[in-house]
Parts: C-alpha cells; structure tokens; sequence
C-alpha cells in the first residue's frame, strides 16, 4: 500500500505544475527548494565528441553560490532541512548542471555542492553526511519511461548485495528560484566518503570508472581491452587535480597485470570475480540496454586490494531487454572472462549466486 502510494504521488508531480511551495507540497512529496545569489541560473555549453569517440557532454560548467532547504508536506512553514546563505566553507551551497548526455536535454539534472557537511536524506545519523548531492531526473529511456528506475534498480542491486553500499535517494519536487522545476531524485554521489559511501585509502585506493566521456576529463589511463577510442578509465578518486604521476603508475601497472591475466585465465587473482558475478547478474536481471551509458565504476580499495565492482549507477535503460543477454556481458573486461578465458570461472560464479538468490529477486516482497 505504500508503495502504491508513492506511485500515485508520483503520477501526480508528473501530471501538474505547482505555482507556489504550498501547492508543491500538495503533491504529497517532499520539496527542495534552491534559490542563488541574484537569481543566478546555473549554465553549461554543449560540447560534441571528438570524431571516432562516444557521446554528448557539457562544457563551461559554472557553479552558482545558493541556499537550499527541503520541506516535508504538512510543515511547510519550517523547513526540515535548511544549509543556510552562502559563505564559503562554513553554509550554503554551490549548484550546478551535471551529467553528460542527460544535461543537453531542457530538464537538467543538477549537483549540489553543500559548504558544511549535511545528510540531506535527513536519516537522524550524523555519520551519512556529506558535501556532495544530485538531483537526477527520473524519466527512463524516451521510448519506455520509467520514473521509478533507481528505485527499481537499487532494490535489485540491495537484494544482490553488488557492492557493500549503495546510494540512498528519495524522490522530491524542485523548486528553482521561485521556479517549479518539476519530478527529481535527490541522492547520493559517487565518491570517497570512509565513513558513509565508498571507503578507499586516501593514498593508494581509486575509484574508477570505465568512460566513454573520457574525452572531456582532465585525466584518462587507456587499455588495450577497451574499444579504442570509444572508452578509456577515469577517476571519482582521487580527483583529477590532485592525483599524481605516482598514483597513475600504480594504477596502469596493476591494470597491465590484470590485463595479462585475462589471457591465461588468472584473472581471480586480480579482480574479486564475486564481486562481478553480482554486478553482471544486476544488470542481466534488470534487463540494462545501453551498455555504453550505464556507468561502470571499478574500485580498489589499497595497494593490497583486489579489483572490485562499484555500485551500479544510471538506470535510465533498464527494463528494455528481456530473452536474450544485455550487451554489457560482451564488452569490456566481462566479455574476455565470460568468454575468452580459457576457464569458466565468472560464469559459474554467476550461476551460483542466480541459484541462491532467485527466490528473492522474484518474491513479491
């Protein structure tokens, strides 16, 4: 019933426009509202690849100095949640666009940089906060829309145990500088955080990820196992400005490893293969279609540390494959260890765990 209900909420932020906060908060959902130094709107320029590469993106991505507060429905006269006026490093906010191809589109998704470390989820735990925030649009593929993918995809990737966190999110209404902006997800980034998100080692640990946007990073590591061109590794951690030459050494000389061993099948001693069985059988069970856009996020937590999966993240193409294997099975490193090495050791392993999980994935609870 509540789920229903949530539904039925969303049906109607989708349906109507709200002129003012109190209207908003008659849609039964939760309400952020943002509003910048001068009314300022955050910008951001088109930016096409370069030719023989992948993808959309932005470019000139400015960052406007705010304040954010979210009201819940039946208490619109205090906000629940409130980051105060912009002072550097002490309240307030920076908002901007993000995203990639999601960003050209007249409903952007923005990013929410908070000054003073905050849970904006608001779970009574002061050890979930952070700086960094994102109100995604929740839409799905054109062809299919799907408002409810992340809630639909993080279940599955909860009930598959993918990664030992999981971004946390609720869906909001936007307000904008006294603009209804409409439907959002307001959740979670991908990043270091030890103590609430993804816990790396501040020197030797990385987040990375497989980009086809690596043409518009400061930093990218190729690898002969990526299509040319099309992908490349870019880093959530350390940050582009910060990583150094050092760092990036270490890196490509634990890929070249891991690189090798795809060839003779020793693989299982440089990624954690449970680790890719359970991301692979997420999407797979999702039925994920765009094996470009979906963001593939690689961690190693130390120089002692194997490879890992990351949490799944995008599911605005889910729920449109079904009989037959997603396209992410075949690309990349997953394509060389399902079928390319000379044993068999992440397809048994994704066996298993479909075994002993599919009770679950396919209860009604």
């Amino acid at each position: 019933m509540k789920r229903l209900g949530l539904f039925a909420l969303i049906a109607l932020s989708l349906s109507l426009q709200a002129q003012t906060l109190t209207e908003a908060l008659g849609y039964g959902l939760p309400v952020v509202v943002v509003n910048t130094v001068n009314g300022e709107e955050p910008k951001a320029d088109r930016i096409d690849a370069p030719e023989g590469c992948l993808g959309v993106s932005i470019t000139n991505v400015t960052k406007v100095p705010g304040r954010v507060r979210i009201y819940y429905p039946g208490v619109a006269e205090n906000p629940v949640f409130d980051s105060g006026n912009y002072d550097e490093n002490k309240s307030g906010m920076l908002f901007k666009v993000r995203g990639n191809t999601s960003a050209i589109d007249d409903k952007r998704p923005f990013c929410i940089m908070l000054q003073k470390e905050a849970d904006m989820l608001l779970r009574d735990d002061q050890g979930m906060s952070d700086k960094e925030w994102a109100l995604l649009k929740p839409k799905g593929w054109p062809q299919y829309p799907c408002p409810i993918a992340a809630m639909i995809g993080n279940k599955i990737t909860e009930i598959l145990r993918v990664a030992d966190w999981i971004p946390e999110g609720k869906y909001v209404n936007l307000i904008v500088n006294d603009d209804f902006r409409g439907f959002y997800y307001l959740t979670e980034t991908i990043e270091r955080n030890e103590k609430c998100r993804i816990n790396v080692d501040e020197q030797t640990g990385y987040i990375s990820e497989i980009d086809p946007y690596w043409w518009n990073k400061d930093v990218c590591v190729e690898s002969p196992r990526l299509l040319r061109n099309a992908y490349k590794f870019t880093f959530k951690y350390p940050d582009s400005s910060d990583i150094t030459e050092e760092q990036l050494d270490a890196f490509r000389e634990y890929l070249d490893l891991f690189n090798a061993s795809l060839t003779d099948g020793t693989y299982p001693l440089y990624i954690d293969v449970e680790s890719c069985a359970r991301w692979l059988l997420a999407h797979q069970i999702l039925g994920t279609w765009d094996a470009a856009g979906s963001n593939m996020f690689i961690i190693r937590r130390d120089n002692h540390s194997k490879l890992q999966m990351g949490p799944l993240w995008d599911f605005d193409s889910i729920l449109r494959v079904s009989g037959t294997w997603t396209s992410i099975m075949s690309v990349h490193y997953f394509g060389y260890m399902l079928t390319g090495s000379p044993n068999r050791i992440l397809a048994r392993k994704m066996i298993h765990i479909w075994e002993s999980e599919k009770e679950r994935i396919t209860s009604d609870h």
